[in-house]
């Protein structure tokens, strides 16, 4: 099974982030992509419950407390809302090797229906992002969390790098990976189709 990248760039908060949709070679052309214009016209009714954030925190004093303040503004933004979204930290919720590149995680999030049974929209970001729920929310709400999407600022090598193996050598900015500090967001069935399609890196 192949993965089919389409890239395309938006703004969110104060900078731009890009959009990335998977389609397997199953999925038709026709439902190949949406952009925030089009979906804008059937406004998904997204609640801040439907949203779980991680964090990802480190296991040490200074992080731990950069990641509660982080967590507790949340909270603190969502009492506005009357609704809040779900947050874990990493190093508590995950205390596994390797769990900060994420990829160990993905098979309970896509799995663990109790906890994430709600949950359309997973944002990832570091302690010392800063979060504009309400910003987050509107932004989500012009796409549908039913498409495999992954939303985020777009960042490119300016040569090629051991880090990500050399891909694109021959011209690394065609290759866009997220910036960690800016916070990006992946949809669950984009979750559960990387756990499906990369059991190998997962578990």
């Amino acid at each position: 099974m192949q993965l089919r990248v389409d890239f395309a760039f938006l703004v969110i908060f104060t900078g731009a982030i890009f959009n990335t949709q998977c389609d397997d070679d199953d999925a038709g052309d026709d439902d190949a992509s949406v952009t925030p214009t089009e979906n804008a016209k059937k406004k998904t009714h997204l609640q801040a419950t439907n949203v779980t954030v991680v964090i990802i925190s480190q296991d040490n004093p200074y992080h731990v407390k950069l990641a509660i303040s982080l967590k507790r503004d949340i909270l603190k933004q969502a009492e506005k809302l009357k609704n809040s979204p779900n947050i874990e930290l990493l190093h508590e919720r995950w205390p596994m090797t390797g769990a900060w590149t994420l990829l160990p995680i993905f098979p309970d999030l896509a799995r663990n229906e109790i906890e994430f049974g709600d949950t359309d929209w997973f944002f990832f970001c570091e302690d010392k992002t800063k979060v504009n729920l309400q910003g987050l929310l509107s932004l989500l709400a012009q796409y549908d969390p039913q498409k495999l999407l992954f939303l985020g600022k777009a960042l490119h090598d300016q040569e090629a790098t051991i880090i990500h193996h050399f891909a694109f050598h021959e011209n690394p900015k065609q290759f866009a990976y997220p910036d960690f500090a800016a916070g990006f967001l992946l949809s669950k069935p984009l979750v559960k189709r990387y756990v499906y399609v990369i059991p190998a890196c997962v578990e």
